[in-house]
């Protein structure tokens, strides 16, 4: 058993070292034939290279790196798109390329263009993009070359001016360069959208464009055209391109006509942008073509008939008419009673009995209203209106319904600081002066008797109709206290009063209803005193001699200082008289009494400053001592 394991062992070893031999010898032969196909083939084998490529090169279905070819999408996936270049494997594309370029993806079938950008013998990776910006390239390139127009869209603004995709490449465009200068608008209004564009400048790394030229041109041909085809008195449709303070400029498809501000309306125009705003599509009248200087005049007004025509014969003087305030000044109302014209009521026309110092504050704009045609005069396109002539002048009349002393009840309309006005008549107006407010009152504030919207019995003092004047009073439906008393009391007559007010120049007494006189400091003691309220009491009823009276101011002054000296003086003289009287008469002329001449001189009144009692003491002094004289 050992000796057959060791013979197996034997044969196998022998049969290992045989293969071992042989496969030394065949490396050595190939590496012998190797070496001779070395030295005898090296120039077949660089032969044999060249034909190869002159093979490649001459196969219509053979590309290259970076070779801009044409091939058909064979399929379509969500990340790329599968392309047949000719090759032995499918060009790839990614979905990317057409996104980016703002290309829509190809369907299966469709031709593109592509640019091989890695070919091996298993991949072959193709560029959409790359292509389409060689192909941009070109054709901007063809444009700067030969100055023709090339879409592209303007996408932001940008320093001066903006930026503008044409397709592939972001071009330069300044602000000045976008549109002719009369036609701009502005600079928002251009970006998102399509326009034509001249490419001015050109390298790979810069491009300006412009569109200026374009637009130019293609007004130059609109005008050619239009100026050759319009003529005066044509209709034609506009769109307001600029408003001024002198007109409107309207783009007639391409050219400028200007409607004048006085082409407007038959009426007054304050300003153009009163009737049109820009963008407005209007109709208009060509009234004249100046082609030499390619201006045309515009007509909006000559739509329609002037209406000033005839106007005397529309509106004659006294003709009613309603209209629209349309424009107010200080010194009257302009109003519109039909289109294209206006008349002005002037603030002398507006109220008969109200003055009006400015119109503003009578009407608004917008106010309908009802008017007399005053005055027409057609050729100078003028028209006068009066409002207060719709009613008649209720100054006519007043006196055919008022008489003075008249006694009514009427509205406080207004009060002032002189006094308060009533209404009499249909907005006549009557004044109650604070002067006839009250009999006794000193009224400072007419308030503290009547107030605005108050009821108020008055009596009519006088009618002024030429000045258009009314006065009334209050006290006078009550008799005047001051007549009353005096026609009563005079100067020198001592009366009874009741003190009511205490100051420190003197008392104020209450003599009659709604009459008070003044006794002064001075007169209320024959001692000096301070003031009254060391010897008075409010309340306090004492017999005074009236020393003054004003009957103008309706003052009246008062003395009980002269009481008490009447008083003394009658005693003295009553002594006198009984010693006389015991003493031997004597025969005297038979004369008036001294007392009656002093009585009667003290029955002198004042109507005017008033005379003092010290005054009228003097004077029967001095006619005493004369009338003893003659005595003697």
């Amino acid at each position: 058993m050992v000796n057959e394991q060791e013979k197996k062992l034997e044969e196998t070893k022998e049969i290992k070292e045989v293969t071992e031999t042989i496969q030394e010898e065949s490396v050595e032969s190939v590496e012998k034939e190797e070496k001779a196909k070395s030295v005898s083939g090296k120039a077949e084998e660089k032969e044999s290279f060249e034909k190869l490529l002159e093979e490649h090169d001459a196969s219509p279905n053979s590309v290259s790196r970076g070779d801009l070819v044409k091939g058909t999408v064979i399929s379509v996936s969500e990340d790329f798109v599968f392309v047949d270049v000719g090759q032995k494997v499918e060009g790839v594309v990614s979905v990317s390329d057409f996104t980016d370029t703002n290309n829509e993806l190809p369907k299966e079938g469709d031709e593109i263009e592509v640019v091989v950008d890695k070919l091996t013998d298993k991949d072959v990776k193709l560029s959409f993009k790359k292509a389409f910006a060689r192909k941009f390239e070109e054709e901007v390139r063809e444009a700067y070359k030969n100055q023709t127009p090339i879409k592209g869209k303007i996408t932001e603004i940008v320093n001066k001016g903006f930026n503008v995709d044409l397709g592939g490449k972001t071009a330069f465009l300044p602000q000045s360069r976008v549109d002719v200068r009369r036609l701009r608008k502005e600079d928002s209004e251009y970006v998102g959208k399509e326009y034509d564009f001249l490419v001015v400048k050109y390298t790979p790394k810069n491009c300006i464009v412009s569109r200026v030229e374009l637009v130019q041109d293609e007004l130059n041909k609109k005008k050619e055209k239009l100026m050759s085809t319009l003529k005066e008195g044509d209709l034609v449709n506009g769109k307001v391109k600029n408003i001024t303070d002198y007109g409107v400029f309207i783009d007639l498809d391409g050219v400028d006509g200007l409607l004048h501000i006085s082409d407007i309306s038959w009426g007054k125009v304050s300003h153009p942008s009163d009737f049109f705003k820009v963008g407005d599509e209007v109709e208009v009248v060509v009234l004249s073509i100046d082609k030499e200087n390619e201006k045309i005049s515009l007509g909006y007004k000559q739509k329609t008939e002037d209406p000033w025509k005839n106007i005397e014969k529309k509106y004659p003087e006294g003709t009613k008419v309603k209209g629209s305030v349309v424009n107010i000044k200080n010194y009257g109302a302009f109003v519109e009673v039909e289109p294209g014209v206006e008349g002005l009521i002037h603030i002398n026309d507006i109220s008969w009995t109200k003055k009006i110092s400015n119109a503003q504050n009578y009407f608004k704009l917008g106010d309908e209203v009802e008017a007399v045609v005053l005055e027409v005069d057609g050729e100078r396109k003028r028209l006068a209106l009066g409002l207060k002539q719709i009613k008649d002048n209720p100054w006519d009349v007043i006196e055919e319904k008022f008489n003075v002393g008249d006694i009514f009840e009427g509205e406080v309309k207004n009060v002032t600081d002189f006094g308060a006005f009533v209404e009499v008549y249909d907005g006549v107006d009557g004044l109650i002066h604070v002067s006839d407010m009250s009999w006794s009152k000193r009224v400072k504030n007419p308030e503290e008797i009547v107030k605005a919207g108050d009821k108020v019995k008055v009596k009519i003092l006088n009618i002024d109709r030429e000045n258009q004047k009314i006065a009334l009073g209050i006290k006078q439906l009550t008799e005047d206290p001051w007549q009353k008393f005096f026609s009563k009391y005079q100067m020198g007559d001592v009366v009874e009063g009741k003190i009511v007010k205490l100051e420190d120049y003197g008392a104020f007494v209450e003599l009659d209803e709604d009459i008070e006189g003044l006794v002064h400091v001075s007169e209320i003691s024959k001692e000096r005193i301070d003031k009254p309220s060391d010897v008075l009491n409010i309340g306090d009823v004492k017999e005074m001699k009236i020393v003054k009276v004003d009957v103008k101011d309706k003052k009246i002054g008062l003395s009980i200082r002269q009481v008490i000296i009447d008083r003394e003086r009658k005693e003295l003289e009553k002594k006198r008289a009984e010693e006389k009287a015991k003493a031997k008469p004597k025969e005297v002329k038979k004369d008036k009494p001294k007392k009656e001449k002093k009585e009667n001189k003290a029955e002198e009144v004042s109507t005017g400053g008033g005379v003092k009692l010290g005054d009228l003491m003097k004077d029967f002094i001095k006619k005493d001592k004369e009338e003893e004289k003659t005595e003697e």
